[in-house]
């Protein structure tokens, strides 16, 4: 197997007793109103080589395993990045493999890293897709991006300066750095189609870890009604742990894994993008909104503030909650003063 068989030993689960799970890994696919299955087994050696050839639909299951070299489907994991080290140690597996490793190995580079680092005339059409798509994902008041200058390269605009891709904050060149490497893939596969540089034209299946990784709240909020705006034609499969993320999706497109349901999915009976981030931590998250610093110092009792903390707020800064505070604490002695 070309991602490699060390990988795949390591997903073989074990009992207690040190004896081997039988983990096995299906998909379902779906095309229309037809359904395929992918099923690989694994043991200690990687994968069960005998297993998945005694399978009924073996020969189903290896063609379409084959139609989906023909597809774009490129994963990304949670290092995802870009830099200026040439990276060569994945260069003699085949390029649907290649597109792939940033999720089994944080050191890989995407596939497609030249097209953002060194542009040409190659990297033209790839960079003039990237570019409509970076305007409707990525674009903020602070933040730009450019038209690909005459060298075909990218550049973003902040105030008065010109950046290099390479030099943009973490989560911005991570979400730019799968950006190109998709747009590279669909331009390089989809041949009949990627003239087109238009990305609602783009097709495929994109698995992504994180995909809120290093990105301020107020982008982590918008991105997945952009990308689905922009990329209707893609099929994402991400992960994250951001409650403005969770909160973008339908709970139809959830899967979501706790504790208390031993690696078993948590079955959802009501939506949750109706509901406030604060309940989206409480109630899915299954985690409290509140700060643990305060909760530690309610609990102590010792701190003379304690009630000046809780009395700010985003409607009180601290002058206006020690004139709130002060002004209860003045209208509690009145009260006590009649009262005796």
């Amino acid at each position: 197997m070309a991602v490699g068989e060390q990988r795949l030993k390591r997903m073989v689960r074990r009992t207690g007793k040190g004896e081997e799970d039988g983990t096995e890994l299906t998909a379902i696919l779906r095309q229309g109103d037809r359904t395929y299955r992918l099923y690989l087994p694994l043991s200690s050696e990687g994968v069960d080589e005998a297993r998945l050839r005694s399978q009924e639909d073996y020969e189903q299951m290896h063609f379409v395993w084959e139609q989906l070299q023909k597809q774009v489907c490129v994963s990304y994991g949670a290092s995802r990045n870009i830099s200026e080290y040439n990276d060569t140690r994945y260069s003699e597996l085949n390029e649907m493999v290649q597109r792939q490793m940033t999720l089994f190995d944080p050191l890989t580079q995407i596939s497609s890293i030249n097209v953002l680092l060194k542009g040409g005339e190659q990297a033209a059409p790839v960079l003039q897709t990237l570019y409509q798509l970076l305007r409707e994902v990525l674009d903020t008041d602070i933040l730009r991006v450019e038209k690909p200058n005459p060298a075909n390269r990218l550049y973003f605009r902040q105030g008065d300066a010109s950046i290099e891709t390479i030099d943009l904050p973490d989560g911005f060149r991570a979400t730019v750095a799968w950006l190109a490497d998709l747009c590279a893939t669909w331009h390089k596969i989809a041949l009949h189609a990627a003239q087109q540089t238009d990305p609602k034209h783009i097709s495929g299946i994109v698995l992504l870890d994180e995909i809120d990784l290093h990105l301020h709240p107020s982008l982590q909020r918008v991105l997945v009604p952009r990308l689905r705006k922009v990329l209707p034609n893609v099929q994402f499969i991400v992960t994250t742990h951001s409650p403005m993320v969770l909160a973008s999706f339908d709970r139809a497109e959830l899967v979501v894994l706790d504790q208390d349901h031993q690696g078993a999915p948590r079955p959802l009976d009501r939506q949750v993008f109706g509901m406030s981030i604060d309940d989206v931590i409480e109630w899915l998250m299954d985690t409290p909104s509140e700060s643990k610093v305060i909760e530690e110092i309610m609990a102590e009792g010792t701190d003379a503030d304690r009630a000046l903390y809780l009395y700010q707020s985003k409607e009180a800064n601290e002058e206006r909650a020690r004139r709130l505070l002060e002004e209860r604490r003045s209208l509690l002695e009145e009260l006590r003063d009649e009262s005796s």
